[in-house]
C-alpha cells in the first residue's frame, strides 16, 4: 500500500499499529501493509470498528502484527482482542474478496496466475 495511506493508519490508530518501528522478530508491520491501495478503506473502517469495540468492552486494543494479501484475500493478524474483534476481522477479510485490491471498486477473485481480487477493468489490464 502507498506510504501516505500507510502513514494515515499509523497516525490515526497508533494503539493498533504499534509494531511498525519494531524488529521483524516481534511483528511483520515493519514491512507495512502488503496489499494494494484498493483495500485501504476496508482496513481504515476495520481499525475504527476495532477501537470502538475496545472502548465499549473496556479492553486494550490488540497489537496488529501483519496485514497482507494472501490467495486473493486480506489477512489481518493480531495479538490480543476478543471474539467480537475477531468477528470484525472476519467480516473485513470477507469484504476484501469482493473488493478490487487495486481501486476499491467491486471485484471478484481471479485465478489467472496469481490469485487476486480485481474489478473487470483491472483484470482486463492484467494488473
Amino acid at each position: 500500500m502507498h506510504q501516505t495511506l500507510t502513514q494515515k493508519l499509523y497516525d490515526e490508530f497508533p494503539e493498533l499499529y504499534r509494531g511498525d518501528d519494531k524488529s521483524i522478530h516481534n511483528s511483520c508491520m515493519p514491512w507495512g501493509f502488503l496489499h494494494d491501495d484498493g483495500w485501504f478503506m476496508i482496513i481504515y473502517d476495520l481499525s475504527v470498528d476495532i477501537m470502538e469495540a475496545c472502548r465499549k468492552d473496556g479492553i486494550n486494543p490488540p497489537k496488529v502484527v501483519q496485514v497482507k494479501e494472501k490467495m486473493g484475500g486480506l489477512r489481518y493478524y493480531i495479538h490480543g482482542g476478543n471474539e467480537i474483534i475477531q468477528e470484525l476481522i472476519d467480516r473485513a477479510e470477507d469484504a476484501s474478496c469482493k473488493t478490487c485490491e487495486v481501486c476499491g471498486e467491486p471485484g471478484y477473485m481471479r485465478r489467472e496466475g496469481w490469485v487476486r481480487t480485481l474489478c473487470d477493468a483491472h483484470a482486463k489490464n492484467g494488473e
